[in-house]
């Protein structure tokens, strides 16, 4: 448990570039907004660092993980999470 977060009735874990292991449940369809999504990044670029891999950027690495999470959840582009805790109000 996260003791931050014990009074938060919802909590998920989103993915990081260098995450490793992560096989989110949830998807959000960014589709629509991928563009905006790939301009919030530029807008922290000095925290964007050069990746590991020759001749790809951070920025193609996360257009390409959210390529990859929208396979997954079957649209275009998809930001996947983990749920720790979520509570659906009926």
């Amino acid at each position: 448990m996260v003791p931050a977060a014990c009074a938060v009735p919802n909590l998920i874990f989103f993915e990081g570039l260098s995450s490793q292991d992560f096989i989110p449940s949830v998807f959000v369809d960014i589709g629509r907004v991928i563009n905006q999504y790939m301009a919030a990044l530029e807008a922290y670029s000095s925290h964007m660092h050069q990746s590991n891999i020759q001749n790809m950027s951070n920025f193609d690495i996360a257009r390409s993980a959210a390529n990859f999470r929208g396979i997954l959840g079957r649209v275009t582009y998809a930001e996947g999470f983990v749920p720790l805790r979520h509570f659906i109000q009926l």
